[in-house]
């Protein structure tokens, strides 16, 4: 790694005769000068203003990759140094002979703005719309290359292979089994679909991006309406040979665990149409949809991430300052969703938002923006209920006039008696079978539990009892779920799972099972489930005997109650006469509302104020 003086030096060097002018919506663009493929790229660098009418130029999206892990390269003479991405993305622009992006200049962050400069950082950010609407083409690039890559684009770019993936009701080829396998287990699993600053590249560029690996690109509506009809593996189980083959020369694995993480390439989609329908996204889309399944260096850019794909009064009430406590960033944008958006905050964002109930430098109903779990794909809403719990008179703003004191109401459930922290992760879903075993028993011995006669809950006593331990484990109240395994009822594949003589002697014995699936792919249903509400996650149990899924940071103790206009039930803990907020939780039979609408008002469910600090 270059010493410090070195990097302030070539930094020097380049930008002291570049100045940016503000007032002209100054930018500087990358020329990539022509060389042999195998040359490092050579550069000059150059000032253009937007404001004087339209500019020829393409933009760069990419992952910045390990700021400790550069290379050199000449930009205006000067030897600068570059991270190994960048260099590697720039490289692969001048070689790329299906688009000719080499043609026009380029704009990329890393180097076009002077990243020492923090004034000039903060002015550029707010000129990302601008920017990206204003480029010719916006090039995503992935990362470097391998012959797979190569040949999947090259297929998915073919209208014949498009053709033939619109042709049903017969077994996939070869090839399309292994573009699916390339599009699902390498090029939808690159960093940059997890990297939240890049999302906003894509979603502000004013003609569709196209996606590259090495010099291999590809529009994205090619990429899309490929994606969209590959063959899927449970429609053809016979051909799970093939399957296997691909993954194994693809990935060298034959593994085909569903760990894709990041944004799915559809969600990205519909949040790009949205934006270009109504001119910007609403704050709310923005923490509840852009932020989802995101990872980025700098925990400020949870916020400054999304600031130029905003509505023009909540993009003004927001400090842009990267010197800034990010909790206090975060609080700042807190108060603009409690205050302007309630109705989102409590209907669609609180189940989704992480929240620290140990802090005490900061209110506790200010998410920690930074810290929203990744879960890929497969989050069904796990912890939604099916709809909001209304009040007929309606629910008052919440947030009080000294800005620090939020009001809810709602109705108080119960207290968590114990609550069961999940594992993190696993490789084999055989590796679960002890705890699950555990977990089952607790939950059945709770949900056995009879309540007296007297007791607050006794009306409810049923809910809690109407559903399969497997299903509060795995099961979304707001997305159908197909079943764990065709031709087999739910419970039969947990039993099976769980060591129980569930399934019919031939179905255990034979290695094929209805429709010709085979046996091995008894329980991948059930695992990506698993790993989508399960995980990391702590199973709780009250002391009436409701038993549920929720956020991490449950602990024995704690209330759970349902906040009038919410989307699920609330955890909070006591704090001194008061409430910290803790997290959302799916409850095993209240995530229907309109079962509990009939008892507000009576001594099980009387509606109370809950004062959160």
């Amino acid at each position: 790694m270059p010493s410090d003086r070195q990097p302030n030096t070539w930094f020097d060097d380049l930008y002291r005769h570049l100045p940016l002018d503000p007032r002209r919506k100054e930018i500087r663009v990358l020329t990539v000068l022509l060389g042999n493929n195998d040359e490092p790229p050579e550069c000059t660098l150059s000032v253009v203003p937007l404001s004087d009418g339209p500019v020829r130029f393409n933009a760069l999206s990419y992952v910045w990759g390990d700021p400790g892990d550069t290379t050199t390269m000449t930009v205006n003479g000067v030897p600068s140094v570059v991270t190994k991405s960048l260099a590697g993305a720039l490289h692969s622009l001048r070689n790329c002979r299906t688009v000719r992006f080499s043609a026009l200049p380029i704009w990329a962050d890393a180097l076009c703005i002077n990243q020492r400069d923090d004034a000039e950082r903060a002015q550029q950010v707010r000129m990302m719309g601008d920017i990206y609407a204003a480029a010719a083409h916006v090039a995503v690039w992935l990362g470097e290359g391998t012959p797979h890559t190569a040949l999947a684009i090259r297929m998915m770019c073919s209208p014949a292979f498009n053709a033939g993936l619109q042709r049903r009701g017969r077994p996939p080829t070869r090839d399309e089994v292994a573009v699916d396998v390339v599009l699902k287990h390498d090029i939808c699993r690159r960093p940059w679909w997890q990297r939240l600053w890049v999302r906003q590249e894509f979603i502000l560029a004013a003609h569709r991006p196209y996606f590259g690996c090495g010099s291999s690109f590809i529009p994205w509506p090619n990429l899309l309406h490929s994606l969209a009809l590959m063959p899927r593996l449970w429609d053809h189980p016979s051909l799970q040979y093939l399957w296997a083959e691909c993954r194994r020369e693809v990935t060298g694995s034959e593994d085909d665990a569903p760990a894709t993480t990041g944004i799915h390439p559809f969600s990205l989609n519909y949040l790009c149409e949205d934006f270009h329908d109504n001119g910007a996204l609403s704050l709310p889309s923005a923490v509840r949809y852009v932020l989802r399944n995101s990872a980025a260096s700098n925990p400020l850019d949870f916020v400054y991430g999304t600031l130029g794909l905003l509505r023009e009064p909540d993009r003004q009430r927001i400090t842009l300052d990267y010197d800034m406590e990010p909790m206090a960033l975060f609080q700042q944008v807190s108060k603009i969703l409690w205050e302007e958006h309630r109705e989102a905050m409590l209907g669609d964002l609180l189940s989704a938002l992480e929240f620290r109930p140990s802090e005490r430098n900061y209110p506790s109903w200010v998410p920690d923006l930074a810290a929203q779990p990744i879960r890929g794909w497969k989050d069904y809403r796990s912890l939604q209920a099916s709809s909001l719990l209304f009040r007929p008179e309606g629910v008052p703003p919440p947030l009080r006039a000294d800005l620090s004191t939020l009001v809810l109401q709602g109705i108080m459930i119960d207290v968590v008696k114990t609550a069961i922290a999940t594992p993190g992760r696993f490789d084999d879903i055989e590796e679960l079978v002890p705890t699950l075993t555990a977990i089952e028993g607790l939950v059945l011995e709770a949900t056995g539990l009879d309540l007296p006669l007297e007791h607050r809950l006794k009306p409810l006593e049923n809910l809690k009892r109407a559903e399969l331990v497997v299903h509060t484990l795995t099961r979304s109240a707001v997305v159908y779920e197909e079943p764990l395994f065709p031709g087999l009822d739910d419970d039969e594949v947990w039993g099976d799972l769980l060591g129980r003589d569930l399934l019919s002697t031939s179905s255990r014995d034979s290695q094929q099972l209805s429709g010709g699936v085979p046996r091995s792919k008894l329980f991948s249903r059930l695992t990506g489930m698993l790993r989508a509400k399960f995980l990391d996650r702590r199973v709780l149990i009250t002391e009436a005997g409701f038993v549920g899924v929720g956020v991490r940071q449950i602990n024995d103790g704690d209330v759970v109650i349902f906040p009038f206009g919410g989307n699920a039930p609330l955890v909070l803990r006591p704090r001194g006469g008061e409430w910290a907020i803790v997290g959302c939780a799916y409850v095993s039979g209240l995530m229907e509302p309109e079962k509990l609408h009939v008892h507000i008002g009576s001594s099980p469910l009387l509606p109370l104020e809950f004062r959160i600090c």
